[in-house]
């Protein structure tokens, strides 16, 4: 492989994880972990950006990266330094996430790693144990992002019909509606890291 670096317009690679970056096991392969490291080599940063948030530590070694975009955009590293946060307040979130539980829709607010839901967590996701269910009466401050199980379309439009001004909605293809602050977006947290 040969990347010119002198006068290169190639400063930084960005990559998704799921479906990208990683294999169907979820794991990264030893030809692309060399790849990057080769890539590195030559000056050139290499970031990655997901929808995941803290559950990427158990997935992903940071080390290979020099920068990190986390929770569609919430959170933005570079070097292992916050130099992006974009948190839902409560008094936004609290409310919302009330609204939609008394619709029957699972949802959760990630908070600093930790999944605050109204459903075991770890019945979706085997490998997250991270999670207190609560009905939000004793959670207080802000969220990195507040996500839903889809479990029939009708529950798409509940969460549209209910969704703050100060929030976006993402549904991923594996059912998984994320609702995030309007400035978490990963675009902006890679132009952070720039």
């Amino acid at each position: 492989m040969q990347v010119k670096t002198e006068h290169s317009i190639i400063k930084m690679v960005v990559t998704d994880l799921d479906g990208t970056l990683f294999r169907t096991d979820k794991s990264i392969s030893r030809y692309t972990v060399d790849t990057l490291q080769m890539v590195r080599n030559t000056g050139i940063k290499i970031i990655f950006a997901t929808a995941r948030g803290g559950s990427t530590k158990l997935l992903v070694p940071y080390e290979m990266f020099d920068g990190y975009v986390l929770l569609n955009g919430a959170k933005a590293y570079t070097d292992n330094r916050l130099v992006y946060d974009r948190e839902i307040s409560s008094e936004i979130y609290i409310p919302f996430l009330k609204n939609l539980s008394k619709n029957n829709l699972k949802v959760a607010a990630e908070i600093n790693g930790i999944h605050y839901s109204n459903f075991n967590v770890k019945d979706k996701w085997n490998y997250i144990n991270n999670f207190v269910i609560t009905d939000y009466m004793n959670v207080s401050c802000g969220a990195d992002k507040l996500y839903a199980i889809i479990e029939n379309s009708d529950q798409i439009y509940t969460i549209e019909s209910n969704l703050p001004k100060e929030l976006y909605l993402n549904v991923s293809r594996d059912g998984l509606a994320m609702m995030m602050h309007r400035e978490a977006t990963k675009s902006n947290g890679i132009l952070a890291i720039r």
